[in-house]
């Protein structure tokens, strides 16, 4: 969970110019591009709309969150996740494994297999339609940080490992989904979180490593809570708080059972 140091920033790295690029291409304002632009807007609200009359979102169609996320990835990513790249033959095809399970802790998780891509949804950790389509954005945001890395892999070219994160929510993808959410913010509602707090907090339990302050201001920088308050400083307090409530359970257990529970 480390920052760039000035020695890297002058060194050429693919898999930040790659994202760069995703980043800054703007929608064409042509009258086809605005029409797709328009009809991939309504395809989300209608995904939306169809959802909050669901009780059980297990039942969702295979179809449905195919197009969801066709839509979600053209609005938010430029159509870059599912664009054929030299390392595969064409675009990578998605399976969908769907749980339902309120005690676990994971809300979903992506991988790839082979030339597959695989999207695993706990639906029982999900309650709203918005939730669940932050659910997706952050996944998607995984998918096109693991197509860049496998290209930059393949052919041959240096990585700066230590910025993917010991969880895979390391700089790179913090840098990603500020821009995504951001994006979704003005596109489908001001209240879609993609779980960048969270993700933060996992990554820092996991990497044993605390974020800086300009680590902080790189992922929240310029944003504020909804009572004013630097969404930096908000981070701050909230990841340590996650952490010292962490430490607390497992001295309290420690008190309860100072031999291991024997």
């Amino acid at each position: 969970m480390s920052l760039p140091t000035e020695e890297d920033l002058k060194r050429y790295d693919p898999i930040k110019a790659d994202i760069t690029v995703v980043l800054e291409t703007p929608h064409e304002q042509d009258t086809e591009s605005k029409r797709v632009f328009e009809e991939k807007v309504r395809h989300v609200a209608s995904f939306r709309k169809h959802l909050e009359g669901m009780e059980d979102y297990s039942t969702i169609a295979r179809d449905d969150y195919c197009g969801v996320l066709s839509a979600l990835d053209y609005l938010c990513f430029c159509g870059e996740i599912f664009r054929p790249a030299p390392i595969y033959s064409n675009m990578l095809p998605l399976t969908f494994k769907i749980i339902s399970d309120p005690d676990s802790t994971t809300m979903a998780r992506t991988w790839i297999e082979g030339s597959r891509y695989v999207l695993g949804i706990n639906v029982a950790k999900h309650d709203t339609p918005l939730m669940l389509i932050g659910t997706l954005l952050h996944e998607m945001s995984h998918m096109l940080i693991h197509k860049l890395r496998r290209q930059e892999q393949i052919e041959g070219r240096p990585m700066l490992e230590y910025l993917f994160g010991a969880t895979g929510h390391g700089y790179y993808w913090q840098r990603l989904a500020r821009v995504v959410e951001a994006r979704a913010y003005e596109i489908i509602d001001r209240r879609i979180d993609v779980g960048r707090l969270e993700a933060i907090s996992h990554e820092r339990e996991a990497s044993g490593i605390v974020p800086s302050q300009a680590y902080y201001e790189m992922c929240y920088g310029g944003w504020e809570s909804s009572d004013g308050k630097p969404m930096a400083e908000v981070a701050s307090e909230y990841v340590e708080s996650c952490h010292n409530v962490r430490l607390n359970k497992e001295a309290l257990q420690e008190m309860a059972f100072p031999n291991g529970g024997e």
